[in-house]
């Protein structure tokens, strides 16, 4: 749908029918247009919502200056293969910090759930199967 369309479709949006909008207030997609997608939506009419059916800025918002992401220099000359790695390599690294936070996150709740022992039991029954455990494993208790 090209952005008149979506405008369309939104202006159409009845705010007394809850099938229009989601919980959060905004237009469903489905309603909007098939194929439509909420950056589609956001794109086109920014601030639209259940509480603002409109696709002027909300009274007393200012609008926002746009965000420009530094430009990152590349040193000239490269053939398009060495540009390839370049690119590579930056997407490895963000991959690897992803893998890292998940890593962390994945150890706190297992530490979490270790400590918790078995599911619904009372504290006195926790320290029973840790104690349990570590008679298991040869350790004193």
């Amino acid at each position: 749908m090209n952005k008149d369309e979506i405008m369309a479709a939104l202006a159409a949006l009845d705010v007394n029918d809850d099938a229009n909008w989601t919980s959060d207030g905004l237009p469903r997609l489905g309603v909007v247009g098939k194929g439509v997608t909420r950056e589609d939506i956001t794109t086109v009419a920014p601030h639209f919502t259940r509480s603002h059916p409109s696709f002027d800025l909300p009274e007393g918002l200012e609008p926002k200056e746009p965000q420009v992401e530094p430009v990152q220099s590349r040193p000239s000359g490269l053939t398009q293969d060495q540009q390839e790695m370049l690119d590579n390599m930056e997407y490895l690294k963000k991959q690897a910090q992803l893998r890292k936070e998940r890593m962390a996150r994945t150890r706190e709740v297992s530490r979490f759930i270790k400590g918790a022992g078995p599911i619904g039991a009372s504290p006195i029954d926790q320290k029973i199967a840790r104690v349990n455990r570590a008679a298991r494993r040869g350790r004193p208790i």
